[in-house]
């Protein structure tokens, strides 16, 4: 995800940040809570947890349910793409650093691997409990059920030096180039690390309160990811960008809205459209900004329809990773190999998370189970008989076989046959006039058979 370069380019950065701050001072980190404000102006933050957090770049990636295996491609000049046993199954999320990678596997424990020159993947002894994690260029977080955060590795810019207020109360964590991000139940966002460029400032915004504007801390952001710029997204599905702008990076476009995934690169930042498309803004040197097109005019190679369909989105140093249907895209710089998709890596269509490193990346194989349980059930009653329709939910990457109903009482069933449609329907007959009945659902695919749905509300048959 958000991240450094290669070796090389990254030491002489450091030394020019230190230059910058004066003979490479300690800077103090910054924590900045809001929650009697926010709480004032929008309530407290609605962040709905189904496993991991959604995909950011410098923060967790997620599979979701899936238990599955790590690839990865690219700068391997730390072994960050070797992956070792640990991570080829039970995974459930990932994350990208500078030159080093993380796993969380599904019994909440962490896995690291590639440099450790700072300690980043030296997981503190007996972590557990984990539902997040967030690789930044050298340091590392993690989220644990209790909603407190852990820091390990570089601290030159106290970036592991988690302030009091992300002790508790933490729903998502993002980590970049020295900074530290983290975003609290209660509406507040929490900042630490290298301030330099102001990423830990958080912004005030004019906010409507009666008939006139107050200035506030911004709050009640969605999900966040940090670089050396932030770059947030806020509830109503717009996009906030602060901290460095050397190339525009947070120069947000004008009516960007509906955006439902962020994610920050060294020196451009990305947005993931509700229709699918990506946006981008800031550095294209490196093809940063050219984002996987649907349609080129083959005289002027020029795109003239945006590719869209994507579900996820990550920035790496200068180059960027999106899913489409299971399958990775890639573009931007391609130095070491990081956007050379083989069929290893793009030929399935089984691929729930990306995450993109310095000049590495990442991507989660899901490996095919039994179906998620149905959602959406639903029952009409008719003559000795009710239709009861839902919608699949998850196929878990394995092809959909059939659906059962069952009533109760009686255990009467209906078997449906899958139309590879979300939509579906079966009529159960053989029922009492008069007689109350809730429904159940199972799912069957081609490893198995998902637990029961929630009943549907009770219906009775009439003449």
């Amino acid at each position: 995800m958000a991240s450094t370069t290669n070796q090389a380019v990254r030491v002489d950065h450091s030394v020019t940040v230190g230059n910058e701050l004066g003979g490479g001072r300690k800077t103090a980190g910054r924590a900045l809570r809001a929650s009697t404000t926010a709480a004032l102006v929008a309530g407290a933050l609605a962040v709905a947890l189904t496993g991991m957090l959604p995909a950011t770049a410098m923060a967790s990636t997620t599979g979701g349910t899936y238990k599955g295996s790590v690839i990865a491609w690219g700068d391997d000049i730390h072994n960050q793409t070797d992956v070792p046993v640990a991570a080829r199954s039970g995974i459930v999320a990932i994350s990208a650093g500078g030159e080093f990678a993380m796993a969380l596997t599904w019994d909440g424990k962490v896995v690291a691997w590639g440099d450790d020159s700072a300690g980043q993947t030296n997981v503190p002894a007996g972590l557990s409990n984990v539902k997040a994690i967030a690789a930044g260029t050298a340091f590392a977080l993690a989220l644990k059920s209790d909603g407190s955060v852990v820091a390990w590795g570089d601290d030159y810019y106290n970036e592991t030096e988690v302030p009091a207020a992300a002790k508790s109360g933490v729903v998502a964590i993002s980590a970049g180039d020295g900074v530290a991000v983290a975003l609290k139940s209660d509406g507040s966002i929490v900042a630490w690390g290298l301030d330099y460029y102001g990423a830990t400032n958080i912004p005030f915004v004019a906010v409507p309160l009666g008939n006139r504007y107050v200035w506030l801390p911004l709050s009640n952001l969605k999900s966040v990811s940090a670089r050396e710029q932030v770059v947030g997204l806020r509830q109503d599905g717009s996009v906030i960008a602060w901290g460095r702008n050397n190339f525009g990076q947070t120069d947000v476009p004008s009516g960007l809205g509906g955006i439902t995934a962020v994610a920050a690169g060294w020196d451009f930042s990305l947005a993931l459209n509700s229709n699918g498309t990506i946006s981008g803004w800031g550095d294209n040197s490196y093809g940063e900004l050219d984002t996987p097109c649907g349609l080129y005019n083959v005289i002027t190679h020029v795109c003239v329809v945006q590719g869209s369909g994507f579900s996820s989105i990550a920035a790496g140093a200068i180059h960027a990773l999106a899913l489409k249907d299971g399958r990775v895209y890639a573009w931007g710089n391609n130095s070491d190999g990081q956007t050379t998709l083989s069929s290893v890596n793009w030929g399935q269509g089984n691929f729930v998370a990306v995450a993109a490193g310095g000049y590495f990346s990442l991507a989660l194989w899901g490996t095919p189970s039994a179906p998620d349980a149905p959602s959406s059930v639903s029952a009409v009653a008719g003559t000795k008989s009710a239709t009861v329709s839902w919608q699949e939910y998850s196929d878990n990457g394995a092809p959909m076989v059939s659906y059962t109903v069952t009533s109760s009482p009686g255990g009467k069933t209906c078997v449906a046959i899958a139309t590879g449609t979300i939509a579906q329907q079966c009529t159960v007959t053989g029922l009492v006039n008069g007689k109350s009945y809730t429904f159940t659902v199972t799912a069957t695919n081609e490893l198995g058979t998902s637990p029961a749905s929630v009943p549907t509300t009770p219906v009775t048959p009439h003449a």
